[in-house]
């Protein structure tokens, strides 16, 4: 699976901001979008346990998955986020469900997004920066990056 544009092995392609969709391919064919659909950050989670952040923020990300063609699965572990500084930082699990629904690989159907189907989920970070990539490298590639979203 591969997105467009093409990226290179040592720059993933620069997709845009919020909003901005990138398209997933297999073989050349078309299988569906990912849109970054919105972004905020917090200094605590919502709820009981209102923990607060390690690194200074959460990042929330609010992502929409499209599939148009014979369907993909895409997950919170295909996604980082990388700080002005290169620092990595993975979504953080336990503080995603007081947000909303958790972005999973398998929605609601039990598996991956078939021709037509949607899916809307969410992803925190545990970030230091206000600024940064939010970057695209599945699993399924081999976790090499090929898209990015700037914020």
């Amino acid at each position: 699976m591969i997105l467009a544009p093409p990226a290179s092995a040592a720059q993933p392609a620069s997709i845009g901001g919020v909003g901005s969709s990138a398209s997933i391919l297999r073989n050349g064919a078309p299988l569906g979008s990912i849109t970054l659909a919105a972004l905020r950050t917090a200094r605590r989670q919502p709820g009981d346990l209102a923990a607060t952040p390690r690194n200074g923020l959460f990042l929330v990300v609010t992502m929409q998955l499209t599939a148009v063609g014979d369907g993909f699965g895409v997950g919170s572990p295909d996604f980082y986020v990388r700080g002005p500084d290169g620092a990595r930082h993975r979504s953080t699990p336990t503080a995603s469900q007081p947000w909303g629904p958790e972005l999973g690989a398998t929605p609601a159907t039990g598996g991956p997004l078939r021709r037509g189907g949607e899916h809307q989920g969410i992803m925190v970070f545990d970030v230091r920066h206000l600024h940064g990539e939010l970057v695209y490298a599945p699993v399924a590639d081999g976790r090499r990056p090929v898209a990015a979203w700037s914020f």
